[in-house]
C-alpha cells in the first residue's frame, strides 16, 4: 500500500511536470516568431536566423548535457538547473530590442533549453522501466499542456501584449522546476509494484 502511494505521488509529479514544462514551451515558441515580427519589428531573415539558433545549439550542446549527467549521476539537478536558466534567459530576452542582443539570448537560452527534455525523458524512461507504468501515458501530459497552451495564450496575447509568451514561459518553466527537483534521482532504484 505504501509503494502503492509512492508511486502515485511519483506519478503526479511526472504529470505536472511535463503538463508545466510544455504549457510554457507552447506558450512561447508559436508566438515568437509573430513577437519578433510584431513588437520588435525585425526583418524575416532575422527572425529566420535567431529561430534556427536553436536547433542548431542543440547539435552541439545536447551531447554535453549527456556527458554532464553521466559524470555527475544526478540528472535531476541538472535538469532543474537547465530549467530555472532557460527561465531567466527567456525573461531577459524579453528585455531585448536590439536584433544583436535578441541573438545573444537566443542562444544562451538554448544552450539550457536544449537538456530539458533529452533529460527529462530520460528520467521518465528510467521510472517507466522499473515501474512498469508505459511511458507514453507519462509524456501525454506535456501533449495536453502544449495543446491547452497553444488555445490559451493566442487569446491572452490578443488581450494583453504578445510580451506575456515571455512571462509565461518563465513561470510555467519555474513551476516545473519545482516538480522536476522531486522526480526519482537515476541513481536511486524506484520498486515496482
Amino acid at each position: 500500500m505504501k509503494q502503492e502511494k509512492e508511486l502515485l505521488h511519483v506519478r503526479k509529479r511526472f504529470y505536472s511536470f511535463y503538463f508545466l514544462f510544455f504549457f510554457g514551451y507552447g506558450a512561447f515558441y508559436p508566438l515568437l516568431s509573430v513577437y519578433l515580427k510584431d513588437a520588435v519589428h525585425l526583418s524575416g531573415g532575422q527572425i529566420g536566423l535567431i529561430l534556427s539558433i536553436s536547433p542548431v545549439v542543440m547539435i552541439f550542446i545536447q551531447p554535453v548535457w549527456g556527458i554532464m549527467s553521466d559524470l555527475t549521476r544526478k540528472p535531476t539537478v541538472l535538469l532543474t538547473m537547465a530549467l530555472l536558466l532557460t527561465a531567466l534567459f527567456a525573461f531577459l530576452f524579453s528585455l531585448f530590442k536590439s536584433y544583436e542582443w535578441l541573438l545573444l539570448a537566443m542562444i544562451f537560452l538554448a544552450v539550457f533549453q536544449s537538456a530539458i527534455v533529452p533529460l527529462s525523458d530520460s528520467i521518465a524512461v528510467s521510472f517507466s522501466e522499473k515501474s512498469k507504468i508505459p511511458y507514453g501515458s507519462i509524456r501525454l501530459w506535456g501533449a495536453l499542456g502544449f495543446a491547452a497552451a497553444v488555445f490559451v495564450m493566442g487569446r491572452l496575447a490578443d488581450i494583453f501584449h504578445l510580451s506575456v509568451i515571455f512571462y509565461t514561459f518563465t513561470l510555467f518553466l519555474i513551476a516545473s522546476a519545482l516538480f522536476a527537483h522531486r522526480l526519482p534521482k537515476e541513481n536511486k532504484a524506484m520498486k515496482s509494484i
